[in-house]
């Protein structure tokens, strides 16, 4: 057993630049916006709900349909 007692996930989340699930920036999304994201391509933001760290934003993707997407782990940048 190594010497940390903390889970390596947490240990690399706390690395300066490193991004994990949880440890993204919240963007500030409105109805309208166009998204990119990692996985499902180009999208638009149909509707955003609640705030901070439990925002939520319903994207549509073309060949994807309709994704209910928590920001604080979803791979989505603003375009």
């Amino acid at each position: 057993m190594r010497g940390s007692t903390t889970p390596a996930i947490a240990r690399l989340a706390q690395r300066a630049g490193v991004r994990s699930p949880g440890n993204r920036e919240v963007i500030h999304l409105e109805p309208g916006d166009k998204v990119t994201h990692d996985s499902f391509g180009l999208g638009t933001v149909v509707q955003v709900e609640g705030s901070g760290e439990g925002a939520m934003a319903h994207v549509e993707f073309r060949d994807q349909g309709i994704k209910r997407l928590l920001l604080r782990y979803a791979p989505l940048e603003k375009l």
